[in-house]
Order: C-alpha cells, then sequence, then structure tokens
C-alpha cells in the first residue's frame, strides 16, 4: 500500500477526518478509490467467511465500517469534480462512478452476505 504517496490513504490530521485537498492532484483519485474498494472486499469476505453466529456487530457494523474510507475518497472525488470540473475529471467520474455501482452490487449480491443478514432479520 502506497498511503505515505497518496494522500487520500493517509489517515486525515483535519478536524472531522477532511482530506487534505491541498495536497490530492488528479492521479490520485483512481488508485485510492481501486485501493480501498479492494480493502473492502477483503473485509466482506472476512464477515461472509466468518464461522461466528451472525451478530448486528459482526456483520452489519462491520459491513457498514468497510464504506467508511472508500466513501470518503469517492465524496472528496465528488466534490472536487462538482466545484471544477475539467474534460478529464469528466471522463474519470464516469470510469470511478462504474466501478463504484459494481463495487455495490457485489455487495449488495452477495450471496453469503445475504444469508448472514437474513439469519439477523429472523432474529428480530
Amino acid at each position: 500500500e502506497a498511503s505515505h504517496d497518496n494522500p487520500l490513504l493517509s489517515p486525515s490530521t483535519l478536524p472531522y477526518g477532511y482530506p487534505h485537498f491541498d495536497l490530492i492532484k488528479a492521479e490520485h483519485y483512481l488508485p485510492a478509490i481501486e485501493h480501498l474498494m479492494a480493502k473492502q472486499l477483503k473485509v466482506v469476505e472476512e464477515i461472509v467467511s466468518s464461522s461466528a453466529e451472525p451478530t448486528v456487530e459482526n456483520s452489519l457494523v462491520a459491513l457498514e465500517r468497510s464504506w467508511v474510507d472508500l466513501e470518503l475518497a469517492f465524496k472528496a472525488f465528488q466534490l472536487v469534480n462538482m466545484a471544477a470540473r475539467t474534460e478529464s475529471t469528466s471522463a474519470l467520474a464516469a470510469s470511478i462512478g462504474a466501478k463504484f455501482a459494481m463495487q455495490q452490487d457485489k455487495i449488495k449480491f452477495h450471496p453469503k452476505l445475504f444469508e448472514r443478514i437474513q439469519v439477523l432479520y429472523k432474529k428480530r
């Protein structure tokens, strides 16, 4: 992980974890988002491969936490793209948007994750 080279992959020292927009370059977005997507899918695989009985904490909360870093990087890009759109950021937005949608679908339609959530639903 090249987090020291990419401000989107380094913990922020700013209030509320805001990214250091002054350090982010256009070439940081796609590698960061792809890295964070892979990291999130690993977390999802850990959740679904757990032999522990599904709980809200080890299933739903863990899933929600898996989105935090990715969502921050994605929103940082969206803000920059809305505020200072260029041809290159528009093209990047299409690519990132498609990747993000595919990521969401992989998770929402993951059969083992659905099974864990269904167990929780039946316990309610």
